[in-house]
């Protein structure tokens, strides 16, 4: 006798978005993650003011943040969002804003990862933050 779907166990799936003024940022974590079938990209965005508007109706498990973009520091998220998800900060400057890190990181930063990202490192942190979901 076959199983029918419903016996069928289903995975859970985690959405995320990308916060980055640099498009290729955006393409190198979508096809990092592309392997992580359980990892969904929902949208991505260059500016913070974009990402707090589709905020308010999405239901997003992480954000990969950006510290440095055009209209505002990344770390405001946490000024301007009452459910912020899960952060991984993203930057080649985490050491200057080291500081502003530090007294965010009850909030909801999860990891941070230094540019230019290493495909290894990325899936081995998501693989940890899986687990601890």
């Amino acid at each position: 006798m076959s199983q029918s779907n419903d016996t069928i166990s289903m995975q859970c799936l985690y959405n995320y978005v990308i916060v980055d003024d640099n498009l290729n940022i955006h393409k190198t974590i979508k096809n990092i993650l592309a392997s992580c079938d359980w990892l969904v990209c929902v949208h991505t965005f260059t500016c913070l003011s974009d990402v707090v508007c589709f905020m308010q109706s999405a239901q997003i498990d992480f954000m990969f943040l950006d510290l440095d973009l055009p209209d505002m520091n990344g770390l405001e998220i946490f000024n301007l969002l009452n459910n912020v998800p899960c952060i991984i900060l993203i930057s080649a400057y985490i050491d200057q804003f080291y500081e502003d890190i530090c007294s965010n990181i009850h909030k909801g930063i999860v990891a941070c990862a230094e540019k230019p990202i290493n495909p290894t490192e990325l899936i081995n942190l998501m693989a940890c933050l899986r687990e601890r979901l």
